[in-house]
């Protein structure tokens, strides 16, 4: 499930999207890149990384957008079926999945279980 963004949040994304395309075109067409770039295949890698580049910042937006990324409360311990508590006195940790495109990177809230001592990922609520 997708939380749906405010028009102050989408605006900010879009702002940031747009700066980063922006940069992307600036490095493909400068004066010192070009000259770097003869034969199609190298064109064509430079335009790929570009494209890839804003495809990971559109998916990285995405997956943060996503419920998941959503403290949940009153979740059990899979395992032992014990209250889990709030990882909330340290950041959550960033993890990466491996899209087609190159890494993305991510947050989720951690809970932990203290009688099993190891920390949780809630699945979405």
């Amino acid at each position: 499930m997708v939380r749906r963004l405010t028009e102050a949040e989408r605006a900010v994304l879009e702002a940031e999207f747009l700066e980063k395309a922006r940069a992307e075109f600036r490095r493909t067409f400068s004066e010192e890149l070009r000259p770097k770039m003869r034969t199609f295949t190298e064109k064509e890698t430079r335009c790929f990384d570009a494209g890839d580049s804003l495809g990971r910042f559109l998916l990285e937006a995405q997956v943060q957008e996503e419920e998941t990324a959503r403290p949940v409360k009153g979740y059990v311990c899979p395992d032992c079926g014990g209250p889990t508590e709030a990882r909330e006195d340290e950041p959550p940790p960033e993890r990466a999945l491996v899209s087609r495109r190159g890494a993305v990177r991510f947050t989720r809230p951690q809970r932990a279980c203290p009688a099993c001592r190891r920390a949780l990922f809630p699945p979405r609520p």
